[in-house]
C-alpha cells in the first residue's frame, strides 16, 4: 500500500448517466460464443489474468454490482408514472417488448437482447435472466418525482434518492402480489437483490423537452434508502421509450445494454461536459456503440492480456471472438491488475458485437459510428485506486493511494482514480489541478487527434495498420505529460503492425532510440 495522506471534501456522486425505424434485422450472420481460457496466441507473450475485479473492489466498497460472471437474475418493474398513463394493452404490449429487449431472442430484436449481448462480450462466461413484473401504478406524477429528487434543470441530477424510495415501493408491491421471497434475484445470498431496472411510463426528457433530465436513462447506488422486504442498492432508470428510437419501431436495446454495464461497476466512457472525447465516442460506455472494450472485459475478469516484459512479437486475434489484447505495463511497478496504469492494445473487427454498429449504424444518433474497418485500437489506461477513508470531520475524507481494494470499519471505500469526465476525477481534486489524466484514452493512428484534449469523434483512419509504428516518443502529444506516462515514468518499447488479415494482426515490440518526428 502507498502512503499518501491527503484530505479531500466528499462529493461522491455515485449516479451514472447514459446518452442513451427499421423491421428486425437479419443478416444472416450468427455471433458465436467463445469460452475463455482458449487457445493461446502465437507469440512471445503469456496471458495475465487480474487477481480482483470491479466487483472486488466495489463490494469492498459496500456496494454489490450486478456479479460479472455466472448466472444473474435481474428483476425488471415497469412504472406508471400519473401523468402517463397506459391503456391495458399498451402495458401488455410493451411488457412483452420489455421481455424481448432483456432477455429474448435474437430474431426478436433489432440486434441482441441484453442477456445475449453480455453472453457474447463476457465470452459465455455472464448469464444474466430475469423477470418482467407487471406494471406497478406508483401514486407519483413527474413533477412529485422531480421534487422528491431535489432536480431543478438540465444537468443538475446528482442524487436520486427519491427513485430509491421509488424502487423499494415498487419492489416490495411486487413481493406481496407475487408472494415472492425474491431470494431468486439474490444469487450470492448477501440479502441485497442484485439489480433491479426500473423502466417507467413516462417519455424520456429527449422525446419531451418539458421533463426534467430526470426522464433520461441513469443507474444509481443507494446505500441508505431500504424499507422493501429485501434490500435494493443498484437501479438502472429508463423509459420504455429507448426500445423505440432507432431501427424504425424494431426493439433498440443499446440503451439498457449501456446501463447494464454501469450495474457490472463500469463508469462512463465520455466527458460528461462534453469538452473531451476521450474514446472518441466509439465504446458502448461512451456513445452507446458496438462491444465493451478490452479494458472493460480485464477489469471484469472476463480476459487475460497478454503481458509485455521483453521486445518480442504475437499474432494478436479478433478481439471480438477470441478476447486476445496485449498489455504494455508503465514501468516496472504495475501492480499485476487491470487498476493500474498501462497501454491495453485490442484488434478490432467488424464483427460478432460489433457487427450491427460497424454494417448499419445506430441509427437513433447522427454522431460517430463504429469502424468498418479492421485494426489495432491502442488504449491509454489509467485506472489507478485511491481509497477513501472518513476522517471524523463530517463531509470530509483522508484520501491515499492503494493497489488493492480497501475496506475499513469506518466506511472506508475504493474508487478509480481518474475519469473520462475531469469534473469526477478524484485525482484532480486530491492535486487541486486539470492534469488532463483520463481513464481511458484511444490512441489516434493519424496524431491529429488528441482526444484528452478535444472532442473529436474516432473513424476508420484512427485505426493502427499495416505499416503503422507507435511508441510514446512519436505520440507524445497524446500523453498529458508529453513523452511521459502520467507516473512519470516513460518506454523504450516501439510497436509497429503487419500481415493483418481475418485471422489476425502481428504485433512487434522492439526498442528504439526516441526518436520524435
Amino acid at each position: 500500500m502507498k502512503n499518501k495522506f491527503i484530505v479531500l471534501l466528499a462529493s461522491l456522486s455515485l449516479l451514472s448517466l447514459s446518452s442513451c425505424n427499421f423491421n428486425i434485422f437479419n443478416p444472416g450472420y450468427s455471433i458465436p460464443y467463445v469460452s475463455l481460457p482458449g487457445s493461446l496466441a502465437e507469440g512471445d507473450y503469456r496471458p495475465v489474468e487480474t487477481p480482483f475485479t470491479y466487483g472486488d473492489f466495489k463490494t469492498s466498497s459496500q456496494q454489490t454490482p450486478l456479479p460479472a460472471t455466472g448466472d444473474s437474475k435481474i428483476l425488471v418493474l415497469p412504472i406508471i408514472v400519473e401523468d402517463y398513463p397506459l391503456s391495458v394493452s399498451e402495458q401488455t404490449s410493451i411488457k412483452s417488448d420489455l421481455g424481448k429487449a432483456f432477455f429474448g431472442n435474437d430474431d426478436e430484436v433489432a440486434w441482441l437482447s441484453v442477456s445475449r449481448f453480455y453472453e457474447v462480450s463476457s465470452f459465455n462466461q455472464l448469464h444474466i435472466d430475469g423477470v418482467v413484473a407487471d406494471w406497478y401504478d406508483c401514486g407519483y406524477t413527474t413533477s412529485e418525482l422531480d421534487y422528491m429528487n431535489n432536480v431543478t434543470g438540465a444537468g443538475s441530477v446528482q442524487t436520486a434518492e427519491g427513485i430509491s424510495l421509488l424502487a423499494d415501493e415498487a419492489l416490495a408491491h411486487y413481493a406481496d402480489v407475487t408472494g415472492s421471497d425474491l431470494s431468486e434475484f439474490d444469487s450470492n445470498n448477501d440479502n441485497i437483490v442484485d439489480s433491479v431496472w426500473l423502466i417507467y411510463s413516462a417519455p424520456n426528457h429527449q422525446n419531451n423537452t418539458s421533463l426534467s433530465d430526470l426522464f433520461w436513462a441513469f443507474t444509481y447506488w443507494n446505500t441508505y434508502y431500504h424499507t422493501a422486504p429485501m434490500m435494493v442498492e443498484s437501479f438502472s432508470w429508463a423509459s420504455y421509450d429507448f426500445m423505440y428510437q432507432a431501427y424504425r419501431g424494431a426493439i433498440d436495446t443499446h440503451t439498457y445494454i449501456h446501463e447494464t454495464g454501469h450495474l457490472l461497476g463500469l463508469d462512463d466512457y465520455y466527458d460528461g461536459g462534453g469538452e473531451i472525447a476521450p474514446m472518441g465516442a466509439v465504446d458502448m460506455m461512451d456513445y452507446n456503440i458496438i462491444d465493451h472494450n478490452a479494458f472493460s472485459k480485464f477489469s471484469l475478469g472476463w480476459i487475460y492480456p497478454y503481458y509485455v516484459d521483453k521486445p518480442g512479437s504475437i499474432r494478436l486475434r479478433p478481439s471480438a471472438t477470441t478476447g486476445d489484447a496485449l498489455l504494455i505495463p508503465t514501468g516496472s511497478s504495475w501492480n499485476g491488475s487491470a487498476f493500474d496504469e498501462y497501454l491495453l492494445l485490442e484488434y478490432y473487427t467488424p464483427e460478432a458485437n460489433n457487427y450491427m454498429d460497424a454494417h448499419y449504424g445506430y441509427y437513433a444518433q447522427s454522431g460517430p459510428q463504429a469502424f468498418t474497418e479492421s485494426g489495432v485500437r491502442i488504449y491509454h489506461v489509467d485506472a489507478s485506486l485511491y481509497a477513501l477513508e472518513p476522517s471524523g470531520e463530517e463531509g470530509y475524507f483522508a484520501v491515499f493511494e492503494v493497489d488493492r481494494p480497501y475496506s475499513s470499519d469506518n466506511g472506508g471505500l475504493t474508487v478509480v482514480a481518474n475519469s473520462n469526465s475531469p469534473s469526477r476525477s478524484y485525482y484532480d481534486q486530491v492535486h487541486g489541478e486539470e492534469s488532463g489524466h483520463t481513464l481511458i484514452q484511444m490512441m489516434d493512428a493519424t496524431r491529429k487527434r488528441a482526444f484528452h484534449e478535444m472532442y473529436e469523434f474516432a473513424d476508420n483512419s484512427s485505426l493502427f495498420q499495416n505499416g503503422d509504428v507507435f511508441s510514446l516518443a512519436r505520440y507524445s502529444s497524446s500523453f498529458p505529460k508529453g513523452p511521459y506516462f502520467n507516473d512519470g515514468t516513460r518506454s523504450n518499447y516501439e510497436i509497429s503492425f503487419s500481415n493483418m488479415g481475418e485471422d489476425g494482426i502481428t504485433i512487434t515490440i522492439s526498442d528504439n532510440t526516441w526518436n520524435v518526428e
